[in-house]
């Protein structure tokens, strides 16, 4: 289990450094496509917050965050799922935590980092075909991609 987190995670950081290289290349970057990388990077530390039980100054969910403020906070979070996965051992324990609205929950934790990581599929897609509209090119960030490059390195 460790492994499939450590590539997954491993592939999140490669895939938001991919929009965030075409974001930050933009004169004009389309508003919906910063709010969703702002809400992608918002979501992984409130996550990391709740499993690694520590108390984490986030950014609100929907506030969009200006790219040059937002590449630091993506590379910083990224590179702490890599070391939390890689270090990991048991993903099968639960964490509790209070949700935006204020509600209780207890979830596992290999729950939270598959949430996670299709989180940020997600909203990474919506991504693409929202530059795509703005007739900005979209880099593909489908694992296969990843997967490839890493093999051929």
């Amino acid at each position: 289990m460790k492994e499939y987190f450590s590539n997954l995670f491993r592939y999140n950081l490669w895939a938001n450094t991919q929009v965030m290289k075409v974001l930050l290349k933009q004169q004009l970057i389309p508003e919906k496509s910063l709010l969703w990388m702002s809400h992608i990077i918002a979501a992984e530390i409130i996550w990391f917050s709740r499993i690694s039980e520590q108390d984490i100054e986030s950014i609100d969910l929907w506030t969009t965050v200006p790219v040059d403020e937002l590449k630091p906070l993506q590379e910083k979070f990224d590179a702490l799922y890599i070391s939390y996965t890689d270090r990991k051992v048991d993903f099968d324990g639960e964490v509790s935590y209070k949700n935006t609205l204020g509600i209780s929950h207890k979830s596992k934790i290999f729950d939270i980092l598959i949430h996670v990581a299709n989180h940020g599929t997600y909203h990474r897609g919506q991504i693409a075909a929202n530059l795509k509209a703005n007739d900005i090119q979209p880099i593909s960030t489908d694992f296969i991609f990843w997967k490839r490059e890493t093999l051929m390195n």
